[in-house]
């Protein structure tokens, strides 16, 4: 390996003003941005067409148990992609999909329902699954109504419903 004096000089400057590592964050804030831009892109089109969607986006706890029971995409996550897997003739369209980072798991997923009763009958099965789900993990799931377009976001076993797309953005960038 060779290490000339300038780049050992400015790595050094960059040391001494802590910049060393500012591209890794840097980076990450770009692939974030980019990830919740695909996933808002693909919410808004569900929402627009009146597909239901049942989108899970997995945090630190992991959903295996919840991902080997759908079809295995592991794609990189794209909003056409991500739509066409709700499509109403597709053999996934009742099932959740599971994000991890950047990248479509699974699809087709089933999920456990919530025990909670719940007293608003308008809710439908996509809706308590993702309450289930957030009751039993620190997992972010987004619903998509299918009857109304209606966009709903499940955490921590509470469903925050009739949101629209600057709400949705702005809770999932503070993720």
């Amino acid at each position: 390996m060779i290490i000339f004096q300038p780049e050992l000089r400015r790595s050094f400057e960059k040391l001494r003003h802590g910049q060393l590592f500012s591209h890794i964050s840097d980076d990450h804030e770009l692939r974030s941005a980019s990830i919740i831009k695909q996933i808002l892109t693909a919410v808004d089109a569900l929402s627009k067409q009146k597909m239901g969607g049942l989108i899970v986006i997995e945090l630190n706890d992991k959903l295996d148990e919840y991902f080997e029971s759908g079809i295995p995409i592991q794609a990189k996550l794209t909003s056409e992609l991500l739509t066409n897997l709700f499509w109403t003739g597709s053999p996934t369209h009742d099932g959740a999909v599971i994000l991890r980072k950047n990248q479509i798991l699974a699809a087709g997923c089933l999920l456990p329902l919530t025990g909670t009763k719940v007293i608003d009958r308008r809710l439908g099965t996509r809706h308590m699954a993702a309450i289930g789900l957030s009751e039993m993990s620190d997992a972010t799931i987004i619903v998509v109504s299918e009857e109304t377009g209606t966009i709903s976001i499940a955490e921590a076993g509470n469903l925050s419903r009739y949101l629209n797309r600057e709400a949705l953005e702005t809770r999932l960038f503070s993720l």
